[in-house]
């Protein structure tokens, strides 16, 4: 399993054959070279090979055993916002052919560094804070420090992300453990768990789980 952690998203490559059914803080933009199956809790959709299948934020689903690239998209950036114009009210679209998509595949890192122009720029000063800070902060604080209240905050960060500040930064911590096990494949677990801001490793473990279909071991030993 390869995996690349860019400023607003995250790129995984390799065989998927056993993960369980999860969901993600984000948008997931999938596509394997042979035909494929993706399964959601009431149905399962075949994919022709070298079609995108893109997958909406909290969507449950597992993919079937294949060489599968994901592209995990943060809400917040540029090419976030473009798919989610693209996929309307779908919780997932199929795409053959598109400009948005293949740029994306061709260039992960630089369709994931740029940040949607039109959030506000409390909540652009939010996200840069809560990457500066490790993703180990609380809410009043950096509502503080962008200037508002924090029931506004709270208010205007979902409008704006699309998710809530608790699941955004849930899904930080998790993006950074992502990097350490790939950058210090050798660290324990447990340190991995206290680095990322998670309050210890069954914690981690739990929400990876929950998010990648993975237990976390799996993923260290696959890497």
């Amino acid at each position: 399993m390869d995996i690349k952690i860019y400023n607003h998203g995250a790129c995984i490559k390799g065989r998927m054959n056993d993960n369980e059914f999860h969901r993600h803080e984000c948008l997931q933009v999938s596509m394997s070279k042979t035909d494929s199956t993706v399964a959601f809790k009431n149905r399962s959709i075949s994919l022709p090979a070298n079609n995108a299948l893109v997958i909406a934020y909290n969507i449950e689903h597992k993919l079937i055993e294949s060489e599968w690239v994901n592209v995990l998209v943060d809400n917040e950036c540029e090419v976030g916002r473009l798919l989610i114009e693209l996929m309307g009210s779908n919780e997932y679209v199929v795409i053959a052919d598109h400009e948005i998509i293949e740029k994306l595949f061709e260039d992960p890192e630089r369709e994931l560094s740029r940040m949607n122009d039109v959030i506000r720029d409390e909540i652009k000063r939010a996200i840069l804070l809560i990457k500066d800070h490790d993703h180990n902060c609380k809410l009043e604080g950096i509502a503080k420090e962008v200037g508002l209240s924090s029931d506004r905050f709270r208010k205007v960060f979902k409008e704006e992300v699309g998710i809530t500040f608790k699941n955004y930064l849930r899904w930080q911590k998790l993006r950074r453990a992502f990097h350490l096990l790939t950058v210090s494949p050798e660290t324990k677990l447990v340190d991995i768990a206290h680095q990322s801001g998670f309050s210890d490793q069954a914690h981690m473990t739990k929400i990876i789980r929950e998010t990648f279909g993975y237990n976390p071991k799996n993923i260290k030993n696959n890497l």
